[in-house]
């Protein structure tokens, strides 16, 4: 799905416009770094409430084409700039994981 099909008043683009056209397959939901470092899987998009730069390297060495912060978690200016030098496309939601899930679920994002 590209990451276009998602934005909207619930899910904040906060990279660039070129990260609307980026698409990924299938989402992994975690807040672990080591448990994404070992189950995500390329063009994956990642559902996390973990805002700090490590999230950003970690998705850019499995090449994972989304970070969506879900409960309103913000990245940093430093994340987002980062995440557009790597060609990853950041989005912030106000909704909890599942309710991110269940939505992609509903608009097969997923």
């Amino acid at each position: 799905m590209k990451v276009l099909n998602l934005i909207s008043k619930d899910y904040i683009l906060l990279t660039n416009e070129l990260s609307k056209e980026l698409i990924f397959v299938g989402i992994y939901v975690s807040d672990l770094l080591s448990n994404v470092l070992r189950q995500a899987k390329p063009e994956n998009g990642l559902v996390t409430t973990l805002a700090n730069m490590n999230t950003i390297a970690v998705a850019s060495m499995l090449d994972l084409a989304l970070v969506l912060f879900c409960e309103g978690k913000m990245p940093s200016v430093e994340m987002i700039s980062r995440a557009n030098e790597e060609g990853i496309a950041l989005i912030s939601s106000s909704k909890t994981a599942v309710e991110v899930i269940l939505e992609m679920h509903q608009i097969d994002a997923i």
